[in-house]
């Protein structure tokens, strides 16, 4: 056959298909095709239902209008300039005429910005987009309310909580304030979209159990409990008191103790109480705890008298911990991440109370002074001032973990890339030369083969440390022993592909995102990412989309869900001078410290090997190292301490106390500057990924006075 005849042949083939193509389509054999990204068979909201300090919550509702459809829901959550680069997955199947509701727990990291947006997506085969929906700002505070409740038998005498609209400043911005109604048979629904809770003229005991447990869990993660009392402070109080550590003192006050006035003198200062027993970041009730204090006695009314009108009763601080405001006699105390405020009056007779009680103040700048007294105790007024942000925090988080496996973005491959140009040379003109001298040239095609031969060789030995057979993981979980229902992990992964890779994380983990954004994606489509994240039944997958070999990937994942686990606590009494700490430190954990660090007063302390049962004396024991005094402590650990000894330290030791600056930053960097943090580090800790991967965990229990 002629070479022409083969190419004719060859030129029909394109042709064929092409009118195969068109014979199918004009027959009516459909190809399957994804409805257009315009249609209208689809209704998409997205809504903000809840916040913390760490997560917003993320409400989808899909509603299917037009045939049968199954496929997945991205969400983006976008940068306002620079895109989206994470995408959360998951897959449902929506009949004609049905509603799919779910929500999302994402990391405000994964956000970047209060000023970010969201892309809701539905993706069809072959992740073809079906519908999508932007919603502009969801995050955006700027200019929104602040959400008061009203638990209250009279809501109506309450309503002037809201100060005629006079706008409240809170998180940055000033706000006005918007009331809700809430309702003891709906209290968990509403609770969940408040930021300040005001509890007045209720019996709390017709709350569940459920109800109570849900309410402390919102005030540790931000929320702003604020009781009235007065004829009604047995009642509002008594289910609460374990929690609050507020009572009123019986009529009887001789059955109340107050503490010896010398006993302020072992106090530590910065504002941080000693108790003796445990150190307790929530400040829950100890079995150690001082006496109470009748802390009414104390209770300085105003000069015009503005108080003599209510009925006001007597409190006690059972915990002393709370700060009294002089001119509304409201005592207020910070509370996990958020406050607890309680008054002497009932807040319903206070706006029944004759204008003039008021003196020269109005019954509005009164409420305000009432709020913003709480306010000020939650950990939200460290996060623009006083604190580095979180960007700052993420940062140094990740040049701590980069400590482990890489050190750099890549891993450097020069030796490879040496014996590579060594042998190229070698084989060109080197063994030629070296041939005709000995004078047997005819035996250049031998030693070209042996020469390849012993360089693979050497390439084999040289890339051992590169293997990587799955992908790599380094996590570090911080667990709160005041609360060790809840953990914070942190991972930093790679992996030798250049494709996709995804793990799945371990039960319980009920949200998951990316660390920082020092990799700042450009989407090559809207539906594009470099995180991916999915949820597969009550389980999450995290991974990247990499753009090389061996690329770093960091992660932030929660756990919020029931522990059976009982790690003990943290004991002692640490106390502050200008000489630095002194006082006692007890390690009575199930765990044993490879090292425990002291955070007081702008400096660490760090000490090694604190077994389970041991006791630092710290005005003996000698810490391993101190840093010097800094707004930012973590700074010196990082580069005096950590990066500065390197070299000097096993592999194993850099380990651990890389996990141990990871807690110090972390904690430190998000809790008020002057509380007293505790933390000790331990290697070989519960695995954060359940799935195939070569995981490195170690644990970081902590406590904060």
């Amino acid at each position: 056959m002629k070479r022409s005849d083969t190419i004719r042949r060859v030129m029909h083939i394109p042709l064929c298909l092409l009118l195969i193509t068109m014979l199918l389509w004009t027959t009516g054999i459909q190809v399957w095709a994804d409805t257009p990204a315009d249609n209208d068979d689809f209704f998409i909201l997205a809504e903000k239902t809840a916040s913390d300090r760490d997560t917003t919550t993320v409400q989808v509702t899909i509603q299917n209008l037009g045939a049968d459809w199954e496929g997945t829901v991205r969400l983006l959550p976008k940068y306002r300039y620079y895109g989206a680069s994470s995408a959360y997955d998951t897959a449902i199947a929506l009949p004609q005429g049905s509603i799919k509701q779910f929500s999302f727990r994402i990391p405000k990291s994964t956000w970047g910005s209060e000023e970010s947006s969201l892309r809701v997506v539905l993706l069809g085969k072959k992740s073809k987009e079906v519908a999508a929906a932007e919603f502009d700002s969801l995050m955006e505070e700027t200019g929104s309310a602040v959400n008061l409740g009203i638990l209250s038998d009279d809501y109506a005498s309450l309503t002037y909580l809201d100060m005629g609209g006079e706008e409240l400043y809170y998180r940055s911005e000033s706000r006005p304030v918007a009331l809700t109604n809430v309702r003891a048979e709906t209290f968990q629904e509403q609770l969940g979209g408040l930021q300040i809770l005001v509890i007045d003229r209720f019996d709390t005991s017709v709350l569940s159990a459920d109800d109570r447990q849900a309410l402390i869990d919102w005030n540790y993660d931000g929320g702003i409990l604020l009781l009235g009392t007065g004829a009604y402070a047995d009642k509002v109080l008594d289910e609460l008191t374990d929690h609050v550590g507020m009572a009123r003192v019986p009529d009887d006050s001789a059955a109340v103790t107050v503490p010896d006035s010398t006993a302020a003198e072992d106090a530590p200062v910065s504002g941080s109480t000693a108790v003796e027993g445990v150190l307790d970041s929530n400040s829950t009730a100890v079995e150690d705890a001082p006496a109470p204090d009748s802390a009414a006695e104390d209770a300085t009314v105003p000069e015009d008298g503005a108080m003599s009108g209510l009925s006001i009763v007597d409190l006690a601080d059972r915990w002393g911990r709370y700060e009294q405001n002089y001119y509304t006699l409201e005592y207020s105390c910070s509370m996990g991440d958020g406050a607890i405020a309680v008054v002497p009056y009932g807040l319903v007779e206070l706006g029944k109370a004759d204008t003039s009680l008021f003196g020269y103040s109005t019954r509005e700048s009164f409420v305000l002074t009432l709020l913003e007294e709480a306010i000020d105790q939650t950990s939200l007024r460290y996060a623009s001032s006083n604190q580095s942000n979180s960007g700052d925090t993420f940062r140094y988080v990740s040049r701590t973990m980069s400590y482990w496996g890489n050190r750099e973005n890549r891993l450097s491959f020069w030796l490879l890339r040496l014996i590579i140009v060594l042998y190229l040379i070698f084989v060109g003109p080197i063994l030629y030369l070296i041939l005709i001298l000995v004078k047997k040239r005819e035996w250049y095609w031998i030693g070209v083969p042996v020469s390849a031969v012993l360089c693979i060789g050497l390439i084999f030995l040289a890339g051992r440390g590169f293997e990587v057979v799955d992908t790599t993981v380094y996590s570090v979980s911080l667990q709160n022993l005041s609360d060790q229902n809840k953990a914070q992990s942190y991972l930093y992964c790679y992996d030798a592909d250049h494709s996709e890779w995804s793990l799945k994380l371990a039960e319980g983990y009920d949200y998951v995102g990316k660390l920082d954004d020092d990799h700042y994606y450009s989407s090559k489509s809207n539906n594009d990412y470099y995180y991916h994240f999915k949820r597969e039944g009550a389980r999450n997958y995290f991974g990247i989309k990499p753009e090389g070999s061996f690329e770093d990937a960091y992660f932030y994942a929660g756990r919020s869900g029931k522990s059976d686990k009982d790690y003990g606590q943290i004991g002692g009494k640490v106390l502050v001078s200008w000489t630095g700490i002194y006082g006692t430190v007890s390690n009575d954990t199930t765990e044993d410290f490879a090292y425990m660090a002291v955070v007081a007063d702008e400096s660490i302390y760090v000490y090694k090997n604190v077994k389970r049962g041991d006791t630092l004396d710290l005005a003996t024991d000698v810490p391993v190292y101190v840093s010097a005094q800094s707004y930012n402590v973590y700074s010196n650990y990082l580069y005096d301490f950590l990066d500065d000894d390197d070299a000097k330290r096993s592999k194993k030791e850099v380990g651990l106390l890389s996990a141990l600056g990871v807690g110090i930053n972390t904690l430190y960097s998000t809790d008020d500057p002057d509380a007293v943090i505790v933390v000790g580090v331990v290697d070989q800790w519960d695995h954060v990924v359940d799935d195939r991967c070569k995981e490195v965990s170690y644990g970081c229990l902590y406590a904060i006075q």
